[in-house]
């Protein structure tokens, strides 16, 4: 192969078959010799860079569905943990039914069962 840089021109040396093949195709498709192999070079290249691109965005696409997958478990983790200590508190107070003040029990329950910190999930 010679490339010359100052006519912007590639020489290939091929066999006589495969050179008769291009011309044939080339003929084929209604095209020059030199215009078919430009298409057939351009064709190659886009394939490449289309393939690139799809690959990198098949990445970026998991990547976003894994970090909503994974949104979506914190959140549900979150409720199942809300429910279960909301649960709990119900138990809890069923068991001291015969008083009348609900409200020392609830305190209590949330200060011994969740600790202070930890209030606000109720």
């Amino acid at each position: 192969m010679i490339i010359d840089k100052n006519q912007e021109m590639i020489t290939i040396k091929v066999d006589k078959t495969f050179k008769e093949r291009i011309i044939r195709q080339s003929n084929m498709e209604d095209k020059s010799v030199s215009e078919f192999i430009r298409n057939l070079i351009n064709n190659e290249l886009t394939r490449v860079d289309i393939s690139k691109n799809q690959s990198y965005l098949s990445e970026i696409l998991e990547i976003i569905i894994k970090n909503i997958i994974d949104e979506k478990l914190n959140t549900i983790n979150k409720i199942l943990e809300s429910l279960y200590l909301k649960q709990e508190l119900i138990i809890y107070l069923l068991k001291t039914f015969d008083k009348d003040n609900f409200e020392e029990e609830i305190e209590e329950f949330t200060t011994t069962y969740l600790e202070d910190n930890l209030r606000t999930i109720l």
